[in-house]
């Protein structure tokens, strides 16, 4: 096995763990005997091995422009069939999957980043263009999400069921048009590491990188605690570093050292549909369970 994972299969393996995570999440009748902590524990493996896979095949890719323009369109398709299912379940049905909005910040920050640095070696005043590109994407959706969100909001009427039902659905509506980068999905921390993992360019530095930012996320969950313990003070993260349990990301690590360079069989489209629709699935059985 040592060696024999090619992009595809890496994809493969982060499409059942994610499975299994959803499914603790979203499956709570499917699932009442099992423990649920330890599913969604297990199921931190797939984020970083998705990630993983799309910068190695972002790297190569042709068009970049097609690349970012794909991801966008997909996220804009997943929230057009969850409104759909959300309203049909008069909103008792999962949240709206929006891993891609992350995905997709990860690569406008490495492809930008990078267009930016050749600019910098050829001495061309374009790279003071991208840099005002880079800040206007980080900053223009926060300004649209907080003044656009703050004036329907205050239009939305009814009763407490009604008001939060057409609160979910504008925030999601928004949060699809115009990503805001505070709200992505394992936060702001996993754009950055994948950022940097797009110009590590080399598995063992992923994943040395990933074992990093892993311990730094045990100790954004425990330091509080580690920190009594000592009877040490002191605040060590200005916001929070990941959610609790996301260093077992780390788990992911020996799949990414199993990687052998190569693309494997182009199933790309399979992956795009699977991600929302097997959340849909999971969530409406555990409905109809209910």
């Amino acid at each position: 096995m040592l060696n024999k994972l090619d992009s595809t299969r890496l994809k493969i393996i982060a499409l059942i763990f994610m499975t299994i995570d959803h499914t603790a999440a979203y499956g709570g009748n499917i699932i009442a005997f099992l423990p649920s902590d330890i599913l969604r524990y297990a199921g931190r493996i797939a984020a970083p091995l998705f990630m993983f896979a799309l910068i190695t095949g972002a790297g190569h890719t042709r068009s970049k422009a097609k690349f970012l323009l794909r991801l966008y369109i997909a996220n804009l398709l997943i929230f057009a069939a969850w409104v759909l299912l959300y309203t049909a379940f008069e909103g008792r049905f999962a949240a709206m999957p929006s891993i891609l909005s992350t995905y997709l910040y990860v690569l406008i920050y490495a492809f930008g980043i990078e267009k930016i640095l050749s600019e910098l070696k050829k001495r061309k005043p374009a790279a003071l263009l991208y840099i005002a590109a880079l800040i206007l994407i980080t900053v223009l959706p926060v300004f649209v999400f907080d003044r656009v969100y703050g004036f329907f909001a205050d239009m939305i009427a009814g009763d407490a069921a009604e008001r939060i039902f057409g609160l979910s659905v504008l925030r999601e509506l928004i949060r699809s048009v115009v990503p805001d980068i505070r709200s992505v999905d394992y936060s702001a921390y996993f754009v950055l590491m994948g950022v940097i993992w797009y110009f590590a360019k080399n598995k063992f530095a992923c994943a040395g990188i990933l074992a990093l930012f892993g311990a730094l996320s045990f100790l954004g969950t425990y330091a509080g605690g580690i920190a009594d313990y000592l009877s040490f003070s002191g605040r060590y993260y200005p916001i929070d570093f990941f959610a609790p349990g996301q260093f077992f990301m780390v788990l992911a690590a020996p799949f990414i050292l199993l990687y052998n360079g190569e693309r494997g069989k182009g199933i790309k489209g399979f992956f795009y549909v699977y991600y929302p629709v097997h959340v849909f699935v999971i969530s409406a059985v555990n409905q109809f369970m209910k």
